[in-house]
């Protein structure tokens, strides 16, 4: 060997054994002892071989390529999962096996290829190499990213159910534990978290197993990792989806990390839009809408509003959460939305968006929270905003969305309280709208009730007319 150099030396080692290209001379299964005998075999001295050796090259070539085929995409599911049976003790081969199917699954996208892996046994087999190679960081992120696009995207709930009964939510939250130094683990165990989530019962019985405080502290401990702190506010906004959980989140500190995320990352489009919708949901708390604003939580959206107004998403969502801060009447949020400039930032996301139907209805919702909590003052600011010209174009252009025309209505009702208001609304022809608003939605009983009572308050018809 003294007189090669490392690539002659691998090459003529390989030639003398009649091996195949793939074995890995580097591996610790050639100890030295080996090599000595392998030298004396290069020599032309055969008797001192051992068999034993030559079983071992032989395993190492057959492991080297099955993880060659693995890499280049070459196996088949059976004999994925086969090799994970077969070679249960070897962590290199399950972290490509599971390298592996996240490719496949990711190439054929559909319910049900994601079927046959879990009867042919790739779940468990996953959730296998999570507990016997805890600490192989290369196992635990290929499994979490299986875990989470087999949870992930329509008709997929039965799939979520099944993993969380095999234990994908302990194996998911144990690697978080493990491997918390790990900003690459803990992001692909957040984004299993987050699909697992999207079914309701998983998601009672993950908050159940502390899963919020473990993505919470993965966001603290991985501030610089953009894709973590995205997927980790989704998780969370899964988990907040629901009145009790919402309460819960906010007291473990969920509203100051989400809000130190949108400080951290402020030209984010995808982080600014799913902490948006995340606050909307914790929002929806009454309690938790005193909290937030008193967080600074509304100068955050509107922050993100200003900075992304090309972005629909982060618009519709930022809406919708500010809606919910106005609809604490007894705080005067309303009030200090207006002072914050929230009516003018909404009145520019409907022209911007004029035609978007969702962004439409949830602007008007907001409006009409505005209208009615924050008195006959900001109300004339509204109107001076041109806040009913922008509803009537809303009503005209999306005549057939219910939603828009009943949250209309339901901002011309309450401006409709003052009566300047109302003498204004009359000249702008607000009552024909609403006419059409219930000739094109006859089966919405709601929608009638609403709109009729928004005509006979701007027509000044008292009620017992009718």
């Amino acid at each position: 060997r003294s007189m090669l150099d490392q690539s002659q030396w691998e090459g003529t080692l390989r030639t003398a054994l009649g091996r195949s290209q793939f074995i890995d001379m580097s591996s610790e299964s050639l100890r030295r002892d080996n090599l000595e005998v392998l030298c004396n075999m290069i020599a032309g001295e055969p008797s001192d071989i051992d068999e034993g050796i030559i079983g071992e090259l032989t395993h190492l070539d057959l492991r080297n390529g099955i993880i060659a085929r693995l890499d280049a995409g070459q196996c088949t599911l059976d004999e994925i999962i086969e090799y994970m049976d077969q070679y249960n003790f070897d962590e290199r081969i399950q972290w490509k096996a599971c390298a592996a199917l996240w490719t496949a699954v990711s190439e054929k996208n559909n319910i049900f290829f994601k079927v046959r892996i879990i009867r042919v046994g790739g779940a468990k087999k996953i959730l296998r190499a999570m507990e016997d190679f805890p600490f192989c960081v290369a196992v635990q992120e290929n499994a979490c990213r299986v875990l989470q696009i087999l949870a992930h995207g329509d008709h997929t709930d039965r799939i979520s159910v099944t993993l969380m009964q095999l234990g994908a939510g302990i194996r998911v939250l144990q690697t978080m534990k493990n491997n918390s130094d790990n900003a690459r683990v803990q992001e692909n165990a957040c984004a299993a978290l987050w699909s697992l989530s999207l079914n309701h019962d998983n998601k009672l019985a993950l908050m159940d197993l502390d899963a919020a405080n473990q993505i919470l502290q993965a966001m603290s401990n991985h501030r610089n990792c953009e894709i973590l702190q995205w997927v980790a506010c989704a998780a969370l906004g899964n988990f907040s989806n629901c009145l009790d959980h919402a309460v819960t989140l906010v007291g473990l500190g969920a509203a100051n990390t989400i809000l130190q995320v949108m400080d951290d990352y402020a030209g984010s489009e995808n982080v600014q839009a799913i902490a948006c919708g995340t606050l909307w949901n914790l929002a929806v708390d009454p309690d938790n809408q005193v909290t937030l604003m008193e967080l600074g939580a509304a100068e955050r959206i509107l922050q993100a509003m200003n900075n992304n107004i090309d972005s629909k998403i982060v618009q519709r969502l930022a809406c919708a959460a500010l809606g919910n801060f106005a609809d604490r009447l007894d705080h005067d949020h309303a009030v200090t939305l207006f002072g914050l400039g929230a009516a003018s930032t909404i009145i520019q996301v409907m022209d911007f968006y004029a035609e978007s139907e969702d962004v439409q209805a949830v602007a008007c919702r907001t409006l009409w929270r505005l209208a009615r909590a924050a008195g006959c003052d900001n109300q004339d600011k509204l109107m001076q905003l041109g806040a009913a010209e922008r509803i009537l174009q809303a009503m005209e252009r999306h005549l057939q969305s219910g939603d828009v025309q009943m949250h209309s209505c339901n901002v011309l009702c309450s401006l409709a309280s003052n009566r300047e208001i109302r003498t204004k609304l009359q000249k702008l022809g607000t009552a024909a709208w609403i006419t059409k608003a219930i000739e094109n939605h006859p089966e919405n009983p709601a929608l009638k009730r609403i709109a009729r009572d928004a005509r006979n308050k701007i027509m000044f018809i008292p009620a017992h007319y009718f």
